[in-house]
């Protein structure tokens, strides 16, 4: 859509339309991340910043999360889980290449 609009409606050449393409949401994209920065909260009670400056929340030993975060099953799942996607897809691509250069002929950089 952008491309469009830089090529027909701003008459940029094909050759620049698609480098405005990348750059206005880029722009956007930093400015948003900008204003969540500054303007979001992050935590369910409040901004973590202003949780701690308060004494309401304290923080915790690095020692302390990170085991916290081993024992957590749901991560174990996760980390499963994404295992076995990117095992997959890999396995796919060193099988399927080898497989259709033997049944089909066809080259390897195909």
């Amino acid at each position: 859509m952008f491309f469009l609009f830089f090529t027909d409606v701003a008459n940029a050449s094909d050759f620049a339309a698609w480098r405005w393409c990348f750059f206005i949401p880029g722009t956007a994209h930093i400015l948003v991340g900008v204003g969540v920065l500054f303007f979001a909260q992050d935590l369910p009670d409040g901004t973590y910043l202003k949780l701690v400056r308060k004494g309401e929340r304290v923080t915790d030993n690095a020692t302390t999360v990170f085991v916290n975060g081993v024992k957590n099953y749901r991560m174990w799942i996760l980390t499963l889980t994404y295992g076995y996607c990117f095992g997959v897809e890999l396995t796919i691509n060193n099988i399927a290449a080898p497989y259709m250069n033997d049944q089909f002929g066809l080259d390897l950089t195909t």
